[in-house]
């Protein structure tokens, strides 16, 4: 008989190890605990799924054809899921459904409250976590980016934001590098030349992006397309909106990876 394929779960710029998750569960036994149907099942935007109108898009929900209702609604119930617990930068661990989204389909759609699951601690979950690119072991996201290659093959040098002068007339920074966001007096645009690849977020009111050491900041927006700089500052754990900033961190981290690395992915 052919061995069975190995199971292996994909987010954004990481692949987790199923196999490995479920061999260091038989090693050292965990208590099941209970995962709310209904919590995640909204946090992963399940009742979008079949909404042929649906205008939103799921930071960390299955995509509408990575779903087989068929088979989900087959799966045992009764098998634990797995919820690892994620560090993304000196922020504190998110819950992250590794194993078992089928299995919370299944039981959101029966109306099921809640499904046993297995959760890791944060150093196990790094156990079985690996990047996409760098394999098993691999921990740099972003590298360092000196140069640019154009598809006609000149070379150019590229200068990363915070080590780029400021073109837009900032009062404070006006022909001057800014590696700071936070400071008083900065009038700098979202589209200064100093200013790291950005996320406007409209509903929340600001713009979310990256620093240099890849922690994301948020900067509240003013009247007139102008940007509350002095306010600007790292999203905490007291945040309305702190686990969906742990993905969004996690996705720019890998579109900043994919911008620097085009060739990695046959662009």
């Amino acid at each position: 008989m052919a061995d069975r394929q190995k199971q292996w779960f994909h987010f954004g710029p990481w692949v987790f190890d199923i196999d490995a998750a479920l061999k260091l569960i038989a090693a050292t036994p965990h208590e099941t605990q209970q995962l709310d149907v209904t919590a995640w099942a909204t946090a992963y935007s399940l009742h979008h799924l079949d909404d042929p109108h649906r205008l939103a898009v799921s930071l960390i929900g299955p995509t509408r054809d990575a779903v087989d209702r068929v088979y989900a609604m087959s799966t045992d119930l009764s098998n634990p899921v797995i919820l690892g617990l994620v560090v993304v930068g000196d922020g504190p661990p998110a819950g992250l459904l590794i194993d078992g989204v089928h299995r919370l389909y299944h039981a959101w759609r029966k109306g099921i409250p809640h499904l046993p699951a297995y959760v890791l601690t944060a150093e196990e979950t790094r156990a079985v976590q690996h990047d996409k690119l760098l394999g098993p072991g691999g921990t740099s996201l972003v590298g360092p980016l000196t140069t640019h290659r154009r598809s006609f093959g000149a070379t150019m040098t590229y200068l990363m934001p915070w080590q780029r002068p400021c073109d837009c007339r900032c009062p404070l920074h006006a022909h001057r590098t800014r590696s700071t966001y936070d400071e008083f007096g900065c009038a700098c645009t979202i589209t200064c030349a100093t200013q790291p690849i950005t996320l406007l977020a409209d509903r929340w009111g600001c713009a979310l992006f990256l620093d240099q050491g890849g922690d994301l900041w948020h900067v509240p927006a003013l009247p007139g397309g102008t940007w509350d700089w002095e306010n600007a500052g790292h999203i905490d754990i007291r945040h309305d909106f702190y686990h969906a900033s742990v993905v969004i961190e996690a996705r720019l981290r890998e579109l900043v990876h994919v911008l620097a690395n085009p060739e990695v992915f046959n662009l």
